[in-house]
């Protein structure tokens, strides 16, 4: 059975029939000879992540997708704020927000006239500086622009997402009042939201109608730019996180904040990638990344945009065009993921996305493929939303398709055994062992099994490194290291050149281009990606640590503490030895050879260099911070200068 996972998420590929396609889907009128393939060569059946007939937006249904329950969503506002970059405490509300061509009618309503205008970036930016900032009683609101005219209205105070949207969607239609939900009518919070929200929408108009920026748009005879439109109310809420969850580590590749945000909100790896104009190359692109990164995740979301946006245009013939073009592009990476090893290809649709009529999407179930070694194959020949509902797997909906994909990973719990203390679904768990009294140093989890960890048995434990970018295996170190202790010192080496001094077998880590972080930069990376892990503030400290000068050890790090750390080649066992020698307490937390080690940082540092994808080989907190201190151009300018 297979032991790896691919998901091709072909957004809004589900349709309806029109007469230009001879009554037909776009998908049914399509040539896809790939993946008619993969149809007749696996298990179909019709997937919906919720109710049929329910119309869902993709962040709802990828929250499905991805196994979880409605009542755990944090709201759209909340998930583009964190793919965005903004900074959302656990008790602030984030909305979706653009701006809007409006006109006063005569009993005092704004009329929606416009919800797509297009203004320079000079001029977006002007109206954005306008009304960035504004406070209504103890609320306080900031727009944060996102893309173009779009934006994250972030509130804060006492204040709750239980909120109505403003923007009607459609052109010529009133404005709407932002309302408490009537679930939540005696809420305070959400009145007061309400109140607050109202209030701000009001003062952007008035503002946004005497800026110069419209006045030299309405001498120019353009559409005014006096309004702000708003949706989708959102607010952070404790989830578990996916591996957690289901006991496989998820990456998603994917274009658009939404997905970025869904992906650091769950705790999967993510790489950015851009929709561009040629749909096939960004497929191939995007499944060469993901057969690559199969070395390091379990389960692997590749995602498309552009069926949806194809739809969008509200022409039929162009979406069969993208998907004919989407299927040529995995047709070309094809061949290499077949010869994969063990690999379960799922191809899926999250929705479907009307090419006619006013819907934004629809109700209709998708066609989905399970496709790999010991499935069941069915007599279906081609992929489409009228041929699958005859395939073996027949109508998946919701959360279930991650259990069929943990079923046919044979990593499916047999219901009823209780191996850990959480009743997980995925099978092993997290166990502990049961010991000896008197058992000192239990064996610690090799870097390839994360699910035997040992119990906890020192106070204190000091564990090192240079986290030159700190990647997905510092952390799987960082997170062995603290399961052995109640509180682990972080020490990272080379803090400084004067307190960094060269060795025989260091194997160039004292080198200035293998340094490119100062200090300050690693311990931020560090505090951010154990955070994200799941550590409290008191759970870890992070020190300085001049591991080649041991007479300054005292002076930085508790010398009572368990000193921790991995070997795999003659620098791990010179450290070993110093630290024996100095009278400190070790515990190797595994011993690998060099071709074991996995992921290397200097690879990573290539990588930014010649700029091929590195963000899934890293935790999620770390690209923000590598991009915000442009490490990349940093890492350029030091191989410029040693190469001449």
């Amino acid at each position: 059975m297979p032991g790896k996972c691919i998901l091709i998420l072909l957004d809004g590929l589900g349709d309806r029939s029109f007469p230009e396609l001879d009554h037909k889907t776009p998908l049914q009128a399509a040539q896809t000879p790939h993946l008619d393939r993969l149809a007749r060569d696996g298990a179909n059946g019709l997937f919906h992540a919720a109710r049929l007939g329910q119309a869902l937006p993709s962040e709802n249904a990828h929250f499905a997708i991805f196994g979880y329950d409605m009542d755990q969503f944090p709201g759209r506002g909340a998930l583009e704020a964190l793919g965005a970059g903004i900074p959302l405490g656990d008790h602030q509300v984030a909305l979706l927000a653009h701006f809007a061509t409006v006109r006063e009618t005569e009993e005092g309503a704004l009329l929606h006239v416009d919800g797509k205008p297009r203004a320079t970036t000079q001029e977006a930016g002007m109206l954005f500086d306008a009304v960035a900032a504004y406070a209504h009683r103890d609320v306080e609101m900031r727009l944060h622009p996102t893309q173009g005219l779009r934006a994250i209205l972030t509130m804060s105070g006492d204040v709750a997402p239980f909120v109505t949207d403003t923007d009607p969607i459609l052109n010529d239609r009133p404005v709407m009042a932002p309302q408490p939900w009537a679930s939540h009518a005696r809420n305070v919070a959400a009145r007061d939201t309400a109140e607050a929200l109202a209030a701000y929408l009001e003062w952007v108009h008035r503002t946004l109608g005497k800026h110069p920026v419209n006045a030299a748009r309405e001498a120019a005879g353009q559409p005014l730019l006096n309004g702000i439109v708003t949706q989708r109310a959102g607010r952070l809420r404790r989830v578990t996180p996916f591996t957690e969850c289901f006991g496989i580590r998820g990456l998603s590749i994917a274009g658009g904040i939404v997905y970025h945000g869904l992906a650091r909100y769950l705790g999967l790896d993510c790489v950015k990638a851009a929709d561009t104009d040629d749909p096939a190359a960004d497929m191939t692109q995007r499944l060469d990344l993901a057969r690559e990164a199969l070395a390091h995740h379990d389960f692997i979301h590749v995602h498309t945009k552009m069926p949806d946006e194809a739809a969008h245009t509200k022409d039929p013939v162009y979406k069969k065009q993208v998907i004919e073009a989407l299927d040529r592009g995995i047709g070309a990476a094809l061949p290499a993921l077949l010869q994969t090893p063990e690999l379960l290809l799922v191809i899926a649709a999250d929705h479907s996305t009307p090419s006619g009529g006013p819907l934004v999407h629809s109700g209709e179930p998708v066609p989905i493929i399970f496709h790999g070694p010991g499935l069941r194959r069915d007599h279906v020949r081609v992929y489409d939303e009228i041929s699958a509902p005859a395939g073996a797997l027949g109508m998946v909906r919701g959360n279930e398709l991650i259990y069929l994909v943990l079923n046919h990973l044979d990593r499916i719990k047999l219901q009823g055994l209780m191996d850990t203390p959480r009743d997980q679904p995925y099978w092993p768990g997290v166990t502990v062992p049961f010991r000896l009294a008197g058992t000192e140093r239990p064996a610690a989890a090799a870097p390839n099994q994360p699910h035997n960890r040992p119990s906890l048995i020192y106070p204190t434990g000091v564990i090192h490194g240079r986290f030159q970018i700190l990647h997905n295996d510092h952390l799987k170190y960082l997170l062995a290291g603290k399961a052995l202790c109640r509180h682990l010192v972080v020490g990272i080496t080379n803090p400084d050149p004067l307190l960094t001094k060269p060795e025989d077998n260091d194997g160039g880590r004292s080198d200035p281009s293998a340094n490119p972080l100062s200090y300050y930069e690693r311990a931020l990376m560090v505090r951010a990606v154990l955070r994200e892990a799941g550590l409290a503030p008191h759970d870890f400290s992070v020190v300085p640590f001049p591991i080649n000068l041991p007479e300054l050890y005292a002076h930085y790090v508790p010398m009572d503490g368990v000193f921790l750390l991995s070997i795999y080649d003659d620098w791990g066992k010179r450290k070993l030895g110093n630290f024996q020698s100095l009278g400190l307490k070790t515990h190797v937390l595994w011993r690998v050879s060099p071709d074991e080690k996995g992921i290397s940082a200097a690879d990573i540092r290539r990588r930014l260099i010649s700029g091929r994808p590195w963000q899934h080989l890293v935790p999620g907190s770390v690209p923000p911070l590598i991009e915000d201190w442009k490490v990349a151009e940093r890492l350029q300018r030091l191989h410029r200068n040693a190469s001449e």
